[in-house]
């Protein structure tokens, strides 16, 4: 039974991380992709009446078209020093004609000497057309990534608080399972059990906004990560040391099964 489960944790082990790496491609088809960047060009050349011609008849043109200058003037006057698509998502569905139609939701990061921008385009393709069904840029304030302890909420507090204990109670759970005496097998399948933590808390460090995931492994219980590719928010997630938890509470049922065992007999 210990090979079985020790087989099953590297399973499972392996199949998270190889959920994780198809959720971290970021993809999306090239000739629509070559369609965003032109209109976005476009729009930093301030070709209103090009990116005008695209747009859905389902939408307002003359409202869209009053928001292109808006729009343009967030971008410097300057080259960019790279440009990045760091979200894209591809959804299959109908018209309100009833036909097939593809929607394509893309967001490009664009770098530049004294600015980061993001803009964000979502083209609607269709048997014979491609029109544009949403369009926004931009500039991220300069102090709207930097990670600061003023002026946060209780619940942001919390979960920072707890994404620094989980961790340290993680290795001192760890530490605690290496030095008792226990079957070899039992040792790794303890080990492997502790430093992985179960759901994921996630807050917004700007926002406050938070998400639970139930289904869900965080090697060491926790961890901060920049969202949007790295051109957004900190985002703080904290797991439950379920493992670390249930070692400590057979280790202490262990100890104490130690202290009342019955002496034997003529002692």
């Amino acid at each position: 039974m210990p090979r079985a489960l020790l087989a099953f944790l590297l399973l499972l082990s392996a199949f998270t991380l190889a959920a994780c790496d198809r959720a971290s491609e970021i993809t999306a088809p090239e000739a629509d992709q070559q369609s965003a960047r032109n209109t976005i060009e476009m729009l930093r050349a301030r070709q209103f009446d090009e990116i005008a011609r695209s747009i859905d008849p389902s939408l307002d043109a003359a409202a869209a078209r009053a928001q292109l200058d808006e729009m343009a003037a967030q971008f410097p006057e300057e080259d960019p020093k790279s440009t990045k698509l760091i979200l894209a998502r591809v959804t299959n569905g109908t018209d309100p004609a009833g036909a097939q139609a593809q929607r394509v939701d893309m967001t490009y990061a664009y770098d530049f000497p004294s600015a980061q921008v993001l803009a964000s385009i979502a083209l609607k393709r269709t048997a014979s057309t491609t029109t544009i069904v949403s369009f926004n840029a931009a500039r991220i304030p300069e102090d709207f990534n930097n990670f600061t302890a003023a002026g946060r909420s209780l619940t942001q507090y919390t979960a920072l608080a707890f994404a620094l204990a989980v961790p340290l109670f993680m290795l001192w759970t760890l530490v605690s399972s290496i030095r008792t005496p226990m079957e070899r097998t039992a040792k790794w399948l303890w080990c492997l059990f502790i430093i992985v933590g179960v759901g994921k808390f996630s807050i917004d460090w700007v926002t406050g906004v938070w998400t639970f995931t139930p289904i869900y492994l965080l090697l060491f219980g926790a961890g901060a990560v920049r969202g949007l590719g790295g051109y957004g928010p900190w985002i703080i997630s904290v797991a439950i040391p379920a493992g670390a938890i249930a070692f400590q509470i057979w280790r202490a049922r262990q100890t104490t099964r130690a202290d009342i065992a019955p002496l034997p007999i003529g002692e």
